[in-house]
């Protein structure tokens, strides 16, 4: 019999993934409803991601409406969500 030889060797994957961009697209809506907004993501992620979105009074005061911090969460595989 012919003697077994085991060779061993390290591979290494470089992470070469862009990170993904987030965009937000503009919405209206009738004053006294929810305004949703859709939320794109660049390229889709092996994993959830969530994304936490903030707002900043622009044309208004703070008091014609609320500007609590929104959570979105892409889920893996997905480029689209909905943030109301």
């Amino acid at each position: 019999t012919v003697g077994a030889t085991t060779d061993t060797a390290i591979g290494t994957i470089e992470d070469n993934d862009n990170a993904p961009v987030v965009t937000i697209a503009d919405a209206s809506i009738t004053e006294g409803g929810n305004l949703s907004f859709a939320v794109t993501l660049s390229n889709p992620s092996a994993t959830d991601i969530t994304v936490t979105l903030g707002f900043t009074n622009g044309t208004t005061t703070n008091g014609d409406y609320t500007t609590t911090p929104v959570t979105v969460t892409f889920l893996a595989g997905a480029t689209t969500a909905t943030a109301t």
